[in-house]
């Protein structure tokens, strides 16, 4: 799984995975959208230009990793998560 991951990309998918193992519920795509935009270099600060374009550049970072999902009545929010595998369920 982590062989897929892109080394250009290899910062953003720890950023993103540490981001949504930590993270009490599952985020929106703006909520992941503006943390991976987060500068964390001193001093630590928003770089609106760092923002993803689209959501599904959320599963470019992580392929096979995260999901996104619909999650509200009316279909209109999108949250992204973290697939769970178990040591057997690991695809290889």
């Amino acid at each position: 799984m982590l062989d897929k991951i892109d080394p250009q990309s290899a910062n953003e998918a720890r950023r993103l995975l540490a981001l949504l193992c930590a993270a009490p519920r599952p985020l929106t795509i703006p909520e992941v959208v503006d943390a991976l935009a987060i500068e964390l270099e001193a001093p630590a600060h928003f770089d609106p230009d760092k923002r993803l374009v689209e959501s599904n550049d959320v599963l470019t970072i992580c392929p096979g990793l995260v999901q996104i999902a619909w999650r509200d009545r009316e279909g209109d929010v999108e949250q992204v998560s973290r697939y769970s595998f178990t040591l057997g369920e690991c695809p290889r």
